[in-house]
């Protein structure tokens, strides 16, 4: 019976190396002595088996290297060779902590630390801040590198801080600076070390470079730390830097545990970077199969925007806005991505488009157009601080109400958008109107979506500053094309929306709406064409219109002689004439030759020079300076 079971060890043995042949005279005793030494040796040869690594490990912020101690020397038994980098001023280097330490500071101090120690095909592996960090070695020695992991890090585009990834949120809220240092609860320097010690500003808000074709090519995974009781899904839709991850077709993985899980769970952390060096990107054409999946634009703290666009067979993207003084060249990767970021800029509402090879499209990525009946561009909005008017406050609303009316003037179904004021469903009241006209190409939605006139008038109203009023915005276009306001002949194009003004807009509002139905209580305004048009009606109708004005348009002398010869009579006078027009418009010259005609009439009415040119901008900062006035 014991013969049976030596020959059955020996069998169970062979399974471990076929090559072993025992006696079967062995004694027992001997014999399971000679097994344990050769199931040892075989473990030994198996892990010698496995690939060795190098790691260089960059800590986050105001830790140090002794954080990764634990994982480190978990790696270390597995046969690795680890490197945990403590960057300057920070753990047992916190002697040389300075305000002026930054992240090119650090980033130095990792790639140093690769070249001194000649280190060759490492794994290169950063933790929360240490992203930032090893975004910067990825670009200078991307040579050096095996594979990187980002460990629950920030993984910033071309030219971003951590700041711009977080802003506010998070470690990085100014309140918790002081003289140059990040002071946060869990920086304890009383205590015994280790502990995190302080770290400079300008860690914080310096951009990193991430520019390096070959950095870009590099295979890399990220990592999520997830705690058990939060859903990976959720958090895949709100973090912007595993958003960013996934467009680079980088392996994604998950782990559970807090923020700084490598404490929670080292040997798991250290089994995970051993498996994460077999990942490999995935084609990035299969990642970012459309650019509805893009976020762009994306609006950052700063007031820097990053714009992206998937064209992979454009030879040429280039960014065109209102917020820039020319046209920007993108930058193109592997995947046929361009993407480029600009600013900071100015707090206000622009159009923007791509121009690719020569022609302009929309973002694709941006649900915001402006409304035109010829191109369409995006629209993005920058935020202030505070508010400007034109944004969205916790205020009553008005509301929207998009109607059509037959036209006798045009023998055709016309659109019209009417806004009624805040309170105006629930009561009984009447309320003066003010017909808004949009300029050359625009639509009746034009005034809504990029001149806010609706939001505007809300908080206006909720400022007590201007009355509650209907506001109605008509489509323009009198199909009778646009004559250059320099001629008289677009007197004859501003006849034919008088016309339908008077004789179908007006009676069709004052007929479906609780109107005040008064000159007093009318006003008529535009921009552009539709400051024309307003000009001309309310000049032609004084009996009708109290109130004009008129935004970066004018009326030429031989026009208002023609029409409007006993325009300065007293019975004639608009009780309000408002003009204003920006010192670069295109239009500057002829609007500062009709005020100069108007003041030679002695015509009274107010005239405001801006800044800036024919645009929407200055339209919402007129209307904004004209609705206060209105049926005062």
């Amino acid at each position: 019976m014991k013969r049976v079971r030596a020959l059955a060890r020996a069998r169970i043995l062979a399974t471990y190396d076929s090559s072993l042949v025992f006696p079967t005279t062995m004694k027992p005793r001997m014999f399971r002595f000679v097994c344990l030494l050769f199931l040892i040796a075989g473990g030994v040869r198996a892990a010698d088996s496995k690939e060795k690594h190098t790691y260089v490990i960059v800590h986050g912020a105001t830790a140090g290297g002794w954080e990764w101690k634990k994982t480190g020397n978990f790696l270390s038994e597995d046969g690795h060779e680890v490197y945990r980098a403590t960057l300057t001023g920070l753990g047992e280097r916190m002697h040389l902590n300075s305000p002026d330490i930054s992240l090119h500071t650090h980033i130095d101090d990792v790639v140093n630390l690769i070249l001194f120690e000649d280190l060759h095909d490492i794994v290169l592996t950063g933790h929360s801040y240490g992203g930032m960090v090893i975004t910067g070695v990825m670009d200078r020695v991307p040579e050096r590198i095996r594979h990187v992991v980002f460990l629950d890090a920030a993984v910033p585009d071309d030219g971003m801080s951590i700041w711009d990834l977080f802003g506010g949120k998070g470690p990085q809220d100014p309140s918790r600076f002081a003289d140059g240092f990040m002071q946060v609860p869990w920086v304890t320097p009383d205590t015994k070390p280790p502990h995190n010690v302080k770290q400079s500003i300008k860690c914080f808000y310096q951009p990193v470079s991430y520019k390096n074709p070959v950095a870009k090519a590099l295979d890399v995974t990220y990592v999520a730390f997830v705690p058990k009781d939060k859903s990976a899904a959720e958090r895949a839709k709100t973090d912007k830097s595993w958003q960013r991850a996934v467009s680079r077709g980088w392996t994604i993985r998950t782990f559970p545990g807090g923020h700084v899980a490598q404490q929670e769970d080292p040997r798991g952390v250290a089994t995970l970077m051993e498996e994460a060096v077999g990942d490999k990107n995935t084609p990035l054409a299969a990642v970012v199969p459309s650019s509805a999946r893009l976020q762009s634009p994306e609006v950052h703290p700063d007031r820097k925007v990053t714009f992206r666009f998937q064209a992979p067979e454009a030879k040429e993207v280039e960014l065109s806005g209102q917020f820039l003084k020319g046209n920007q060249l993108m930058e193109k990767n592997e995947a046929g991505l361009w993407s480029i970021t600009v600013g900071p800029i100015e707090p206000n509402l622009y159009p923007y488009n791509f121009v690719v090879d020569g022609v302009g499209v929309a973002d694709p990525s941006n649900p915001d157009l402006f409304p035109n009946e010829l191109f369409k561009p995006s629209m993005i909005d920058i935020p202030a601080n505070p508010p400007l008017l034109h944004a969205v406050r916790d205020v009553p609303r008005g509301e929207l109400n998009y109607c059509s009316y037959e036209s006798k003037t045009l023998n055709r179904t016309r659109p019209l958008v009417v806004y009624l004021p805040p309170g105006y469903r629930a009561g009984t009241d009447s309320y003066p109107v003010l017909y808004l006209v949009s300029g050359t190409t625009d639509t009746e939605e034009t005034w809504v979506k990029a001149g806010r006139a609706n939001v505007i008038l809300d908080n206006l109203i909720a400022e007590r500053k201007a009355v509650p009023m209907i506001v109605v915005m008509p489509y323009g276009n009198m199909m009778a094309g646009t004559p250059p306001p320099s001629s008289m002949q677009a007197a004859d194009m501003y006849k034919i929306f008088d016309a339908e003004l008077t004789g179908n807009i007006v009676p069709y509002v004052e007929a479906n709406y609780r109107t005040i139905v008064d000159r007093e209580q009318r006003a008529i305004a535009g921009f552009s064409r539709g400051g024309g048009q307003a000009l001309f009606a309310g000049f032609k109708h004084p009996d009708k219109f109290a109130s004009v004005a008129s935004y970066a348009a004018y009326l030429t002398p031989e026009v208002c002689d023609k029409y409007f010869p006993d325009l300065g009579d007293a019975d004639k006078k608009p009780k309000l004439l408002w003009l204003g027009v920006g010192k670069d418009d295109f239009l500057y010259k002829p609007a500062h030759d009709f005020d100069s005609y108007l003041k030679g009439r002695n015509i009274a009415h107010q005239w405001l020079v801006t800044e800036g040119g024919h645009t929407w901008m200055n339209a919402r900062r007129y209307l904004a300076e004209t609705l206060p006035l209105f049926f005062k």
